[in-house]
């Protein structure tokens, strides 16, 4: 009678969990062998920079070399070579399309192995329906756009585009945002202005109190432009692939130099992608405001 071939032993496992919106949680199960094999290396690698005293330069015994960083440093160092390995595989295996790097965590070790947990997501579910009936049977409101005069007898591109964010922001408020990536986009608001703060020689407490803002009120502040400006994205982006709308590399090339006069060289190709994912909304918006 055939028998079952046992797991490799030395296999990285890993299991998914998925909220409601659309949040998306990895557990690697990692043999502590596993790490230990790739230490080894790494003290290989180490080894031969590494200057111990009565040993010449490169030469050194790994086991002293191992003494000069501490455990946590050897398992990060091993865990950055084999994470990005695992989480390749184990997208491929659940089938996972998500749209921002995880954040990863070690949960501990237990039973000769090590769990780590990467947080990410995939991008929240939209169901459009009739977006042109949407925009175009909307009541009209009164926008006005700082700058522009109240009373012109003519809408301006930019209050209607106005417009058009509003009355999507409205009427798609109830899709639901990834958790994570909302925070994720905090955060990076939040470092940016600490960074303007320090190049100003203010700090953030100055700040706050110069605004009459508390860090959670200024926290929360952030939290619902990101969202509404991420609902705008997603929107827009499935609006522009149902209207199949396409930007070449050229167009994307000439937009850029255009915005970018002094900008000497090429422009890098993932500079191009992100500057046609923009196009594609932005032209979107163009179809949607011709209905105002």
């Amino acid at each position: 009678m055939a028998t079952k071939k046992p797991d490799n032993p030395n296999k990285i496992n890993s299991t998914v969990a998925k909220e409601t919106d659309k949040s998306v949680q990895i557990t690697f199960t990692i043999p502590n062998q596993v790490v230990e094999d790739e230490i080894e290396k790494i003290l290989s690698h180490e080894a031969k920079h590494t200057a111990i005293p009565g040993f010449r330069s490169g030469k050194a015994p790994k086991h002293l070399v191992r003494k000069s960083f501490s455990e946590e440093t050897l398992v990060n160092k091993a865990l950055s070579v084999l994470l990005p390995v695992a989480l390749t595989e184990a997208l491929q295996t659940h089938k996972l399309n998500i749209i921002m790097y995880p954040r990863f965590q070690i949960i501990g070790k237990r039973d000769g192995v090590t769990e780590v947990r990467a947080v990410s997501c995939e991008s929240p579910e939209i169901e459009l329906g009739d977006y042109k009936a949407v925009v175009s049977t909307h009541k009209k409101t009164d926008i006005w756009v700082p700058g522009k005069t109240k009373d012109t007898s003519q809408t301006s591109n930019e209050q209607k585009d106005a417009e058009v964010v509003k009355v999507l922001l409205d009427h798609y408020k109830n899709i639901l945002i990834p958790k994570i990536l909302i925070e994720e986009e905090v955060n990076t608001k939040l470092s940016s202005l600490l960074e303007r703060l320090e190049k100003l020689g203010l700090t953030l407490e100055s700040y706050l109190q110069s605004t009459g803002k508390t860090a959670e009120a200024l926290r929360l502040e952030y939290r619902d432009q990101v969202t509404n400006s991420l609902l705008l994205d997603f929107i827009l982006a499935k609006i522009a692939a149902q209207e199949n709308i396409k930007i070449d590399d050229q167009d994307a090339l000439a937009y850029f130099k255009v915005a970018n006069p002094n900008f000497k060289g090429e422009p890098k190709q993932d500079q191009l992608v992100l500057l046609k994912q923009v196009l594609k909304k932005r032209k979107a918006l163009d179809i949607l405001r011709l209905l105002v």
